[in-house]
C-alpha cells in the first residue's frame, strides 16, 4: 500500500510539472486566438450590445417583476356605495403606507415604475347594507400589470349616511379696538349656510361650525377675506375627519367662508352745548354747562371724522326761560353719517343762577 502511494504523488509532480512547463505556450496560444482578428471581436461586441439594447427597448414580451412598498389606499372621489350608506373606517389614514404591490412590467418601463404610478383603491361593489366588511383591494399600474397586493383586503366599517346644514358663526380675534370700529352686525358669510353628510356617527359629533376671522387682515379699504370653517363638537373642540363631505348650497365642496367685515377708523369728539340755545328767566345766568359723557367716540369714513374737532348737540324746545338747574337726556341726532357712537344720548345738566344775588355776593366779598 505504501509504494502505490508513493508511485502516486510522484504522478501528481510529474503532471504539475508539464502543467508549468506549458503555461507559457497556453498563455501565448491563449494571447494569440485573443488577439487574432480583434477589430472583428470588436465589432462583434458593439453589435450584440445594440442588438441586446433593441430587444430591452421594444420586446413588451420581456417583462420582469418589480415590488413597490409601503403603498397608501386611496378614497375614490366617487364610491360604488349605495346612495343612503357610508364608509366610517378611516382608510386614507389607518391604511397609510401599508400595502405592498408587485408588477410584471415590461423590462424597457422597468425604471419608470414607482409609486407615483400605482393606484390603489377599496371594491365596495359587492356592499349593499351597513355592517363591518373584508374589502378586496383593487390596483392599477400605469406600466405592466399588478399581479399581487399585499394585502389583498382591508377591513372597514359601513354606517347609513347623515347629512345635516349649518349656518357658520364668526369668531373674530386680533381686534384694534383702539383704532377701529368693526361692523359685526352686518357682517355677511358666504355661503350663509353648510352642508355636513357623512357617515351617521360622525355627523351626529358635529355641533355647530365656526370661522376664527382675523380682523388684523382687515381695513377701511380691504373688507372681504377668506377664512377656514372648523367643525365643532359639543365641547366646542375642532372636528378633523376624511370622512366628512362639506358642501355649499349648491352641492359644491367648499372649505372656506368668505367673511365680509366693514372696517371703520374711531375717534373721541368732546360735546359741545353752544349757550346761544338756551333762554334764561330774566335776571339769571349760567353759571356752567355739564355734559355726560364729555366725550362721544364715533366711526365714520375717514374723510369725515378727519373734517371734525367736536360734536355740537342740539337741545330741545324747553330749554326757554330756565330759572334753575335745568337736566335733559339729550339724543344725538344728524348723524346718518356716522356708523357707530359710543352713546345714543348725552345728558346736559345746566346751572344757572341769580344774576343779582351773584353780583352782590362779589360785591361782598371785594368790601372784605
Amino acid at each position: 500500500m505504501t509504494g502505490k502511494s508513493s508511485a502516486f504523488a510522484q504522478a501528481l509532480k510529474a503532471l504539475i510539472s508539464r502543467i508549468k512547463a506549458a503555461l507559457p505556450r497556453i498563455w501565448k496560444w491563449t494571447l494569440k486566438v485573443l488577439t487574432r482578428r480583434l477589430w472583428l471581436k470588436l465589432i462583434s461586441l458593439v453589435l450584440a450590445v445594440i442588438l441586446w439594447t433593441y430587444i430591452v427597448m421594444n420586446v413588451s414580451s420581456l417583462t420582469r417583476t418589480k415590488t413597490i412598498e409601503n403603498l397608501s389606499v386611496t378614497v375614490p372621489a366617487s364610491s360604488t356605495l349605495p346612495s343612503q350608506l357610508a364608509v366610517s373606517t378611516d382608510i386614507a389614514g389607518i391604511y397609510q403606507k401599508s400595502i405592498d404591490v408587485t408588477v410584471s412590467v415590461p423590462q424597457n418601463e422597468y425604471s419608470k415604475l414607482t409609486s407615483r404610478n400605482i393606484r390603489i383603491t377599496p371594491d365596495y361593489s359587492s356592499i349593499r347594507s351597513a355592517g363591518e366588511y373584508d374589502v378586496p383591494l383593487t390596483a392599477v399600474s400605469t406600466y405592466g400589470e399588478v399581479v399581487r397586493l399585499s394585502p389583498a383586503s382591508i377591513s372597514v366599517t359601513v354606517e347609513s349616511l347623515d347629512s345635516r346644514v349649518f349656518t357658520p358663526q364668526m369668531e373674530i380675534i386680533n381686534r384694534d379696538t383702539g383704532t377701529y370700529w368693526y361692523s359685526e352686525d352686518t357682517a355677511a358669510l358666504s355661503p350663509i349656510q353648510i352642508n355636513v353628510s357623512g357617515p351617521s356617527s360622525v355627523v351626529q359629533s358635529v355641533a355647530g361650525i365656526t370661522v376664527t376671522v382675523d380682523a388684523a387682515r382687515y381695513s377701511p379699504a380691504v373688507n372681504r377675506q377668506s377664512f377656514t370653517l372648523n367643525l365643532r363638537d359639543q365641547n366646542g373642540e375642532t372636528i378633523k375627519s376624511n370622512l366628512i363631505k362639506i358642501t355649499n348650497s349648491n352641492g359644491y365642496n367648499v372649505s372656506t367662508c368668505l367673511v365680509r367685515l366693514d372696517v371703520y377708523p374711531k375717534k373721541a369728539l368732546d360735546v359741545y352745548v353752544d349757550p346761544a340755545q338756551i333762554s334764561l328767566a330774566e335776571g339769571y345766568r349760567i353759571e356752567s354747562i355739564v355734559c355726560e359723557p364729555a366725550s362721544v367716540t364715533v366711526a365714520a369714513d375717514k374723510e369725515l371724522l378727519d373734517e371734525l374737532t367736536r360734536l355740537s348737540l342740539v337741545l330741545p324746545d324747553d330749554a326757554n326761560g330756565i330759572s334753575a338747574m335745568y337736566t335733559k337726556r339729550v339724543p344725538l341726532t344728524g348723524l346718518d353719517d356716522y356708523k357707530y357712537t359710543s352713546t345714543s344720548s348725552v345728558t346736559v345738566t345746566v346751572n344757572v343762577s341769580a344774576a343779582e344775588a351773584s353780583e352782590s355776593s362779589e360785591a361782598g366779598e371785594s368790601d372784605e
